[in-house]
């Protein structure tokens, strides 16, 4: 378990258009408003190292993996002005489908957005920036399903680009006294430009292994909603130059900015089910109004969502044979990346009939309100014209598709998360377990994001042969999340991550550090874990 490097890793920050550079107003879609608290968590662990004595563990250059949805494109709906470079150079189409949901998913349009995002977060890029300033330091970014269009060599050239550009804009008004608040220490030994981010930010194509050290995955393949057909070359059959949007990206595009414009804080609340029983309670002329405007993009959504699709044609073109084409090699065996990406078909499948029968009783509960508002008013209106037998048979309607609505209710508040990755990296544990040629390629940690729960479980050996402890760690989000399940041992606010300092005593068999960032104290505290909730008696 030697390594050349710490590694700190995070997930789903889900940066959109921020703040409004001529408005000084946040984009009502946006969901990260921590950047500062960011600047300082990467400037102490960037102290750490520096006041570690020579030869210890934390002087070894720090590797930050962000574990995917870094940026949300899906939710950024601007739109550049008609004279704009995009429109008249590289022939971008500003269609009515452009004007009401944003621009699409096209390498150059994709590269606006990222532009629009800095403008919005200038000192998340300049926090970058600055950590990649210092010796030795690299930055991991992997795509998950709301930033798919990493996938572009172009959208990659401009994170590297606006990282050193923001750089170069901190570091001469720091220079000239205009950021005396500043939260980065301006060193004499730090360069004016950086020069050498083409090696230093990696853009993992799938997932990013380290031998001896750690797996990690962003985690959305196993989600059918959330899963691309072909992970690394997701693009449209037949329209290469466009992303090919799973159901659950289509959702977020079409349908839940528009939520968001209404309630903003609605991806806040887990799971999407949660809010869906909120608001048709709190609010429910609002929500069935907007339901009512857009009908057929919640039908395409359901019959998308729904329809068993035959992904074995797709998954073949996201298998390359051992080195046939690929720009940058897979890690694994070819015969192990077979296994996961089988791992990820059957995921798939199954939680395609588990999360459809979820949205199928999300759909039921919206009948069954709209049923209680039509039979109230007829039997009103019998009541007034004294037909009181009418108008207790109303009465009996509604009574029960109150109490039909209020069981659905509790039913779908009751779902914590279709999706157990836990399961899922006790699965790829037992893949990378298998020996192979007498080797195998187990790790100790199997590392996700994406569902924003943040969490740590020991995983059961497989193979009984193994030295170390093997673990599951799930990096959570810097998202804010309403569930009052959760708020005995943490905030609405756990800005999470997981510090791995091989070399340190115990490791390999002690507890993961999963932390979080305290802005209060300017210092990591671990987080606090409930027990797993019992089985029910029987």
């Amino acid at each position: 378990m030697e390594s050349s490097h710490n590694y700190l890793f995070t997930s789903d920050f889900h940066l959109s258009e921020g703040v409004n550079p001529v408005t000084g107003k946040l984009s009502r879609n946006e969901d990260f408003f921590y950047d500062l608290e960011f600047a300082r968590f990467v400037v102490y662990h960037v102290r750490e190292r520096a006041q570690a004595p020579a030869g210890s563990p934390l002087a070894r250059p720090w590797k930050l993996c962000i574990n995917g949805d870094i940026w949300d494109f899906l939710q950024v709906t601007s739109l550049p002005p008609s004279d704009h470079p995009i429109f008249t150079k590289y022939g971008i189409e500003l269609t009515p489908n452009k004007l009401d949901y944003g621009l699409g998913t096209s390498e150059p349009e994709t590269v606006w957005k990222l532009h629009r995002i800095v403008e919005g977060h200038p000192l998340f890029f300049q926090t970058l920036g600055w950590f990649l300033a210092q010796p030795g330091h690299e930055l991991i970014l992997l795509k998950g399903n709301h930033d798919i269009e990493l996938h572009w060599s172009k959208v990659q050239a401009a994170v590297r680009h606006l990282i050193a550009e923001q750089y170069a804009v901190w570091y001469g008004q720091a220079g000239a006294g205009n950021l005396p608040d500043t939260p980065f220490p301006r060193a004499s030994t730090l360069p004016p430009t950086l020069d050498h981010l083409e090696t230093a930010v990696q853009f993992p194509r799938w997932f990013y292994y380290e031998p001896g050290l750690f797996y990690v995955e962003h985690g959305s393949q196993y989600d059918s909603a959330n899963a691309y057909r072909n992970f690394l070359n997701p693009v449209v059959p037949d329209r290469p130059d466009l992303i090919e949007l799973p159901s659950g990206s289509f959702f977020v595009r079409y349908f839940f900015n528009k939520i968001e414009q209404l309630h903003p804080f609605a991806d806040n609340l887990r799971p999407l089910s949660r809010y869906v029983n909120w608001a048709l309670n709190a609010e429910p002329l609002d929500t069935l109004q907007l339901v009512l405007r857009n009908p057929r993009t919640i039908w395409k959504f359901f019959t998308n969502f729904t329809a068993k699709k035959t992904r074995q044609a797709t998954l073949q073109r996201a298998r390359p044979g051992p080195g046939k084409g690929d720009k940058i090699p897979l890690p694994l065996e070819h015969a192990r990346r077979e296994k996961l990406l089988a791992l990820q078909e059957r995921f798939q499948d199954e939680g395609q009939t588990r999360s459809g029968a979820s949205l199928r009783a999300s759909i039921l509960s919206v009948l069954l309100k709209v049923l209680m508002v039509v039979l109230a008013l007829w039997g009103l209106r019998e009541f007034m014209i004294g037909s009181i037998g009418l108008f207790l048979l109303a009465a009996v309607g509604v009574t029960l598709a109150y109490l039909a609505s209020a069981f659905l209710g509790r039913q779908l508040n009751e779902v914590d998360n279709y999706l157990s990755l836990r399961v899922v990296a006790q699965e790829i544990q037992a893949v990378l377990a298998e020996p192979l040629a007498g080797e195998t390629a187990a790790v100790p940690f199997y590392i996700f994001g994406h569902d924003h729960f943040p969490t740590f479980d020991e995983l059961t050996p497989s193979q009984p042969n193994i030295p170390f402890r093997q673990w599951y760690i799930n990096t959570g989000s810097w998202l804010s999340n309403f569930n009052e399940n959760d708020l005995l041992v943490r905030n609405n606010l756990q800005l999470t991550f997981f510090r791995l300092v091989p070399g340190l005593p115990d490791f390999g068999q002690g507890l993961p550090e999963l932390l979080e960032w305290q802005p209060d104290a300017n210092q990591p505290r671990p987080i606090r874990l409930l027990e797993t909730r019992p089985a029910p008696s029987r």
